[in-house]
């Protein structure tokens, strides 16, 4: 629910900030959401597989936000 609300807030402030595309380390970002996520992932006894995800260029937080909503989406 935090991350929830924390993203709307966000979502609500993108056209009152100047957004920055920044290099963006996807492995970092999934580490960030796991975490985030701890929870529901323990309680639905599943397991994120993943190596050798990139840095990309990009908005730090929407590419957190892309994570949480396909992990979500997928348990």
């Amino acid at each position: 629910m935090q991350s929830l609300i924390k993203f709307l807030l966000t979502y609500s402030h993108i056209n009152d900030t100047l957004e920055v595309m920044t290099r963006v380390d996807l492995k970092d970002i999934l580490e960030k959401v796991k975490e985030d996520q701890a929870i529901t992932i323990s309680e639905s006894e599943c397991e994120i597989i993943y190596k050798n995800l990139p840095a990309i260029t990009g908005i730090p937080y929407q590419i957190e936000q892309l994570f949480n909503n396909i992990i979500s989406n997928a348990i």
